[in-house]
Formats: C-alpha cells, sequence, structure tokens
C-alpha cells in the first residue's frame, strides 16, 4: 500500500492541520482542520491542494 504524501491533498479529502494550502492553478487559501478540500476554484475541476511551506 502506498504512503500518504502528507503535504499534498485532494479534491474531496478531509484536511488535516488548520493552515494554507495552494492548489494547482497556484490559489492560496486557508483551510480549517476537518474542512474538506474543493475542487479548484480557478477552474472548477478536481486539483491537488499541497500545504504551504
Amino acid at each position: 500500500m502506498p504512503q500518504r504524501n502528507e503535504l499534498n491533498f485532494s479534491t474531496g479529502e478531509r484536511v488535516i492541520e488548520t493552515t494554507d494550502y495552494v492548489c494547482d492553478a497556484g490559489v492560496l487559501k486557508q483551510f480549517k482542520n476537518n474542512d474538506t478540500f474543493p475542487v479548484c476554484p480557478v477552474k472548477g475541476r478536481e486539483t491537488t491542494w499541497r500545504k504551504k511551506k
């Protein structure tokens, strides 16, 4: 089974840490613990959200 990358999250997954995240289109947004990652606010499609370093 593959290991979970703790910095990358897909649309529909639950947020596990309140912090800033950036989508593939470069939009920066803060999510809170237990929020659900949405679709890309620019493209309106599934995306990968990355924890801002």
